[in-house]
C-alpha cells in the first residue's frame, strides 16, 4: 500500500513538472467568435484569428478539436496540430470553412478548440484533465440556397504615377453577400489641378471580383497621356444603373524613372528549431514595400548544411501595394539529418534586399525525439524514464524469487 501511494505521488508531481510553466503562460485568441449568414453549401470562406500569450518562453504545441456537427467544414491552414515557437507572442492561423454540397438549409454551430498540451503527455496518451491552456472560437452558420449580392464602397484611391505609366484607380470594396462582387461600371472624369478645365473622361466595366465575404481592393487602369502635374478625377462608381459611391480625387504625375522602387525583408520565420526527416519546412519572410510604387517581390533561399551550400531556392512571385507588407514563402524538404542554416533575402524590381538567417536541426524519429525539445522535452524524457523505472522496482518487489534465480548458476 506504501508503495502505491509513493508511485502515484511521483507521477502526480512529474505532470506538476511539465505543466507549470505553461499554466502561468496566459493565452487569448481574437476574434473569439465566427458568424456567417447566408451561407451557401459548397461555398468557400476564410477568417483570420490571433493567438497571443504573456510568456512565450518556450514552444506551445496545440491540437485543435471541432465539434462534430460542423467537424467536416472545419479546416486549418496551420493543421489539426501545431506549434506556437518559443518568442513569439503573437501566432496568426486561418480558419477556412465549406459546408459540403449536400447540407440542409438550417443554422448550424460548435465550439473550435485549440487545446496547448504538453507534447510527451500526448504521447503518453494523457487525458484532457491535464490540458494547461485552451482558446475557444465559438461558431455560428447560417446555411440557405439564396445567392446574395451585397457590397458596397469603403474608400477610392490614386496613387503617385510616373509619366507614360497606367494611371492606377484603386477601389476597396466589402462584400458581405454569399457571391463574388465587382461594380458594373465606374466612370472616371479628369480635370486640371484647379478642377476647372475637363480634359478627358473614361468608362470601365472589365475588373476583378472581391470573393464572398471579404474586404479587398480591385485595382482599375485607364491610359495616360497628361504631362508631369496635379490633376483631379471624378470617380463615380455604379452597380447596374445605381450609384453607389461618387469621390474627386486629387493625384499626381511625376516624371517618368522619378519614383522610388524599394523594399525591406522584415523578418525570416520558421515554424519550430527541430524537424523530422520526412517534414517539409516552410521559410515565410515579412516583406514591405517602403517604396512609392506597387512591386512584386519573392524569397530566395540559401540553403547550407555543414557551412556548405547545398540548394537554392526561390519562392512565388508577389504583388505588393505601396507601403503594404506581404508574406513571402518558400518550401524545402531536408534531404538529411544534421545541422542547416539558411540564408534568406527577397528579390524584387532587379534590386536584392538584406539578407536575414536562421538555423534549424533535422532529426530522425525517435521516441525520446517525438517528446519534444526545450524545457519541455527534456521533462517528458525524464517523465518517461521515472515511470519505466517505477514499473521495473514494482516487478522486483512483486517477483523477489524470480530475480534471485537469475542470479544462480
Amino acid at each position: 500500500m506504501k508503495l502505491k501511494k509513493i508511485t502515484i505521488i511521483t507521477f502526480t508531481f512529474s505532470i506538476f513538472l511539465l505543466t507549470a510553466n505553461i499554466i502561468n503562460a496566459g493565452l487569448g485568441i481574437s476574434p473569439s467568435r465566427i458568424i456567417i449568414e447566408h451561407l451557401l453549401r459548397d461555398s468557400h470562406y476564410e477568417k483570420t484569428f490571433v493567438l497571443s500569450r504573456s510568456e512565450p518562453k518556450e514552444d506551445l504545441n496545440f491540437r485543435v478539436l471541432v465539434e462534430d456537427s460542423i467537424k467536416d467544414w472545419i479546416t486549418i491552414d496551420q493543421g489539426t496540430e501545431f506549434t506556437m515557437p518559443a518568442g513569439q507572442q503573437r501566432f496568426p492561423i486561418t480558419i477556412i470553412v465549406e459546408p459540403p454540397p449536400d447540407t440542409p438549409n438550417g443554422s448550424y454551430g460548435g465550439n473550435i478548440r485549440l487545446i496547448s498540451a504538453p507534447r510527451a503527455q500526448e504521447e503518453l496518451g494523457g487525458s484532457s484533465a491535464v490540458t494547461s491552456l485552451a482558446a475557444v472560437i465559438q461558431s455560428n452558420f447560417t446555411v440557405t440556397g439564396e445567392q446574395v449580392l451585397e457590397y458596397s464602397i469603403l474608400a477610392i484611391n490614386i496613387k503617385l504615377v510616373e509619366e507614360e505609366s497606367p494611371i492606377g484607380i484603386t477601389l476597396t470594396i466589402n462584400n458581405t453577400g454569399n457571391v463574388k462582387a465587382r461594380p458594373t461600371k465606374v466612370h472616371v472624369d479628369i480635370y486640371d489641378k484647379f478642377k476647372e478645365i475637363f480634359l478627358e473622361s473614361y468608362d470601365i466595366t472589365e475588373m476583378g471580383f472581391v470573393d464572398a465575404f471579404r474586404k479587398d481592393d480591385i485595382i482599375i487602369e485607364i491610359p495616360n497621356k497628361l504631362s508631369a502635374e496635379q490633376y483631379w478625377a471624378v470617380v463615380s462608381v455604379y452597380r447596374d444603373n445605381i450609384l453607389l459611391e461618387e469621390e474627386s480625387v486629387v493625384f499626381e504625375i511625376v516624371e517618368a524613372g522619378s519614383l522610388e522602387k524599394q523594399g525591406i525583408l522584415k523578418e525570416l520565420l520558421i515554424d519550430k528549431e527541430e524537424f523530422g526527416l520526412a517534414e517539409v519546412v516552410k521559410i515565410t519572410g515579412l516583406f514591405e514595400n517602403t517604396g512609392q510604387v506597387i512591386l512584386s517581390a519573392k524569397l530566395v533561399l540559401e540553403i547550407n548544411k555543414d557551412d556548405k551550400l547545398i540548394d537554392l531556392i526561390e519562392g512565388e512571385l508577389v504583388e505588393i501595394d505601396v507601403n503594404g507588407t506581404k508574406n513571402l514563402v518558400a518550401f524545402f524538404k531536408p534531404p538529411e539529418i544534421g545541422k542547416y542554416t539558411i540564408k534568406g533575402y527577397a528579390i524584387y524590381s532587379g534590386k536584392t534586399s538584406s539578407s536575414k538567417e536562421l538555423r534549424f536541426k533535422v532529426k530522425s524519429s525517435s521516441l525520446v525525439a517525438s517528446i519534444g525539445s526545450g524545457p519541455i522535452g527534456a521533462i517528458g524524457a525524464i517523465i518517461l524514464l521515472i515511470i519505466v523505472g517505477i514499473g521495473m522496482f514494482i516487478k522486483k518487489r512483486i517477483n523477489p524469487q524470480t530475480s534471485q534465480k537469475s542470479t544462480k548458476p
